[in-house]
């Protein structure tokens, strides 16, 4: 029976993690960022829903404010697709740590931290915390 209380990351279960996140950085693209012909976050949103009179002033404010939150929604996607695409990259580049190591509990997180600064916490490589509200 296995040793239930030691976890095992070698460099076979690093590749399957790897083709996992590819494969979601490509569904990321093709659901999100791809053009369709359905309503979508993007700034035609206000175009695409149609309810009442478009004259009425209450239905222009409703119908900017869809274009607002549709670019917001858009531009939150692409940044999510532009740091999900990073992270991706940035596990390949990462695998040359099991050429220098068999024991992942044994390597430095310092050092990790130094040759591969993408996995900060800020996104887009940035090593940084977001700013908060």
């Amino acid at each position: 029976m296995a040793d239930e209380t030691t976890v095992t990351f070698d460099s076979g279960a690093y590749r399957q993690l790897n083709v996992f996140v590819d494969g979601k950085d490509v569904e990321v693209r093709e659901k999100f960022l791809k053009a369709s012909s359905g309503i979508r976050l993007d700034p035609e949103l206000g175009n695409r829903v149609k309810v009442g009179n478009p004259s009425w002033i209450a239905v222009q404010n409703f119908n900017n404010s869809l274009k607002e939150l549709g670019a917001s929604g858009e531009q939150m996607n692409r940044n999510f697709a532009k740091d999900w695409h990073t992270f991706s990259k940035a596990l390949v580049k990462a695998q040359r740590v099991f050429e220098e190591t068999d024991d992942l509990a044994s390597y430095e997180a310092s050092k990790f931290n130094a040759e591969f600064p993408e996995f900060g916490t800020g996104g887009s490589g940035s090593g940084t915390p977001p700013a908060t509200a």
